[in-house]
């Protein structure tokens, strides 16, 4: 194995290197495209680098700079893309930009699962495909803050540099397997789901963190009143709620304030050291609040959404389908999951769809799944 080769670049964070950036993607191919965003360090994220790679050039666009990005955008969504996990990337540009791709999009994490290979992380690929190991350092990097550093913008430029070859090699073994229309379908799923993204989170519903519903109504009240402390120094300091208090001190303070309404806060939990001097009077404020609340206002757990029982039969069903699924799984050479997650499978059980169209409706199933489903169902539901 060899060292990831030192990778030159163009900076693009003026108004006349993007002009020139335009003139060559006008006469340039497919894009390889990458993004870097800096959640790990602020509340609203967004992103902070674009890099291309296209025509054997690498490009790093500064979107924090001054530079007007219209006519780029305009012009990449015309373009056929390569990304790796384009989920992510896509939905970053959505929300960032409110981009939307409006050319072809290859996604070689997608090939790579297709393709059954167990590890599909781009750097564990570049290993296998080109014996060459990528650097790991910039992944927790602050992409926001300028200047970056050499070593930065060279693990910025990496995660394109290959990607084309990578599509090339993907796109020739799926042809052969048959199974370019799974991608291309996977990858239309995938360009659905990020123009559409919209964060799912009820404010109403947000601060029930993980181990909320084994509180009581008092301690839940506390939880509730410092979560909204915790995400209103999250955004008004622009940092990760998580750099404020981490969940599980957020649960550890609920309950020992519920069950301590006289004691001083510093004979509770041990509070992170930035929790100090105007933050940590906020804290008092909000656990004070909470124990004001009357029970009749304090928040309670949700009602348990009512779903019909379902059928005798249906975990007979379902325990037969993981078995077919895994037979198939076994035969193509590719991971269970793949052929179906088993979330799909159990909707399948409940279902029991008769037909293709059915089958096609069963949540998020898409048809080549269940054209790889269908006779291990009929022959299932026959048999019962």
């Amino acid at each position: 194995m060899s060292k990831a080769p030192q990778l030159k670049h163009i900076y693009v964070d003026t108004d006349d290197a993007m002009k020139s950036l335009l003139e060559h993607m006008q006469r340039g191919g497919s894009i390889a495209l990458d993004t870097e965003a800096d959640s790990l360090y602020h509340y609203y994220h967004k992103v902070c680098l674009i890099q291309l790679t296209f025509d054997n050039q690498n490009y790093i666009i500064d979107p924090l700079s001054k530079i007007d990005l219209k006519l780029f955008l305009k012009l990449l969504a015309k373009k056929p893309m390569i990304l790796h996990d384009a989920g992510y990337d896509l939905r970053m540009m959505r929300s960032t930009f409110d981009f939307i791709p409006g050319g072809k999009v290859f996604d070689t994490m997608l090939a790579a699962q297709l393709l059954g290979q167990e590890k599909f992380g781009l750097g564990s690929l570049v290993e296998k495909y080109f014996g060459v190991v990528m650097p790991k350092g910039g992944q927790k990097s602050d992409w926001s803050r300028r200047p970056l550093s050499d070593k930065q913008l060279e693990y910025a430029s990496e995660d394109t540099f290959y990607l084309h070859k990578l599509a090339d090699s993907f796109a020739e073994e799926l042809e052969k397997l048959s199974r370019t229309s799974w991608h291309e379908e996977w990858c239309l799923r995938t360009l659905d789901i990020a123009e559409n993204y919209k964060p799912s989170v009820d404010p109403e519903e947000a601060w029930r963190i993980k181990g909320a519903r084994y509180l009581d109504k008092v301690a839940l009240t506390q939880l509730q009143q410092i979560w909204k402390w915790r995400e209103g120094q999250s955004q008004m300091q622009d940092i990760p709620p998580f750099k404020v208090m981490g969940n599980t001190l957020l649960m550890k303070l609920a309950v020992w304030s519920s069950a301590n309404p006289h004691n001083p806060l510093s004979s509770g939990p041990k509070l992170p050291a930035n929790c100090r001097g105007r933050r940590l009077e906020e804290l008092r404020k909000a656990i004070a609040i909470a124990h004001n609340i009357p029970e009749s206002k304090m928040p309670g757990h949700p009602k348990k959404k009512y779903h019909p029982k379902p059928a005798p039969e249906t975990n007979v069903i379902f325990e037969k389908l993981k078995v077919e699924c895994d037979r198939i799984a076994e035969e193509l050479k590719i991971a269970t999951q793949v052929v179906s997650p088993r979330a799909t499978l159990k909707t399948i059980a409940i279902r029991q769809p008769r037909n293709f169209k059915e089958i096609a409706g069963c949540g998020a199933i898409m048809k080549w799944q269940a054209k790889l489903l269908e006779p291990a169902i009929k022959k299932i539901l026959k048999e019962l």
